[in-house]
């Protein structure tokens, strides 16, 4: 299996998918990242989660996402990572690393650690 295949068993399992997306009434959508079960700071894993986020980066960048939303803006356009609290703290710290690089982009990225349910 290769480093990006689709893997089911994976906290992170597809990733050319928006896991949830919501339009804004005023303008602009957030794109959810779902990492439900605790995320480690393997390669691979840190090397699939910045790919998801590059993904969405993408797919907000592209013509059909601002023809329907809107050119992004920090204040419009979020990428919301709902990690597993229980994930590596380094994962937090990636994550952290990649906040300005996304802004610049006009995308705020916004990590909520949850409990597992």
């Amino acid at each position: 299996m290769s480093l990006f295949d689709e893997d089911p068993t994976h906290p992170i399992p597809y990733l050319d998918r928006v896991d949830v997306m919501r339009s804004k009434k005023s303008g602009g959508a957030d794109l959810a990242v779902i990492i439900a079960t605790p995320l480690q700071a393997d390669d691979r894993s840190r090397q699939r989660l910045l790919r998801k986020l590059e993904n969405y980066v993408a797919l907000i960048r592209g013509d059909d996402f601002q023809a329907e939303f809107g050119a992004p803006t920090v204040e419009h356009t979020s990428i919301v990572v709902v990690i597993n609290r229980d994930s590596d703290p380094s994962v937090f710290e990636l994550l952290e690393r990649r906040r300005a690089p996304i802004a610049e982009a006009g995308i705020a990225l916004v990590v909520e650690p949850k409990d597992n349910e």
